[in-house]
């Protein structure tokens, strides 16, 4: 006679909901029945012992969503952009998606020219899906320049692509050997004004 153990409440509920459908000799179909319940519990473990690093993962992933609205901008880009807006028409290329940046640019008065997004390039930086879709927009790769803080992100793919680039160099960064020089290089959005004859 065989004994009746209790299954865990989770395989149980599994057999219940009809996960496992066994069909044939009942005497052969127990023995895979009581295999593929030990499959599930060992999975069931596995997945409560990574229970709290998917919940530390789940927060992490929604938190950055949810900070957005908060970022503020540098100190001095408001008033720069401004004044650049009154001489050029200035665009906005962003790896974020249409919402999140509708949430972060809250925090600019200025209403941009063009907007390219990563959501709709279907692509991030520093691939040139950006850049291709916003000199699209504006007709060609001339007679507009990308100003930019990250090398990697923006300043790497405008060379490549021979956009001119001012690099924005916030935090002093010094390039490799290898790496190209941007079209020129500022300490902050400030100069960068300056650059482009904007006292």
């Amino acid at each position: 006679m065989h004994s009746r153990r209790r299954l865990p409440a989770t395989l149980h509920d599994r057999t219940r909901r009809g996960d496992l459908a066994l069909h044939g000799d009942p005497a052969r179909d127990r023995g895979r029945l009581l295999r593929a319940l030990r499959r599930g519990a060992a999975t069931d473990r596995r997945r409560d012992r990574q229970a709290p690093r998917l919940a530390a993962r789940t927060v992490a992933l929604r938190f950055l969503p949810d900070s957005v609205q908060r970022w503020e901008p540098f100190r001095e880009t408001r008033v720069q952009l401004d004044k650049i807006a009154k001489k050029y028409k200035v665009g906005l290329i962003s790896n974020i998606d249409d919402k999140l940046l509708g949430q972060t640019r809250r925090h600019l008065q200025i209403d941009f020219d063009i907007v390219v997004t990563a959501q709709q390039v279907r692509s991030y930086k520093p691939d040139a899906a950006h850049f291709n879709e916003c000199a699209r927009r504006i007709g060609g790769k001339k007679g507009w320049v990308h100003v930019g803080s990250s090398y990697y992100h923006d300043i790497e793919p405008c060379v490549k692509g021979k956009i001119p680039v001012i690099w924005v160099n916030r935090h002093k960064e010094t390039l490799d050997a290898g790496q190209r020089k941007p079209t020129a290089e500022v300490a902050n959005l400030r100069e960068a004004a300056k650059l482009l004859g904007i006292a």
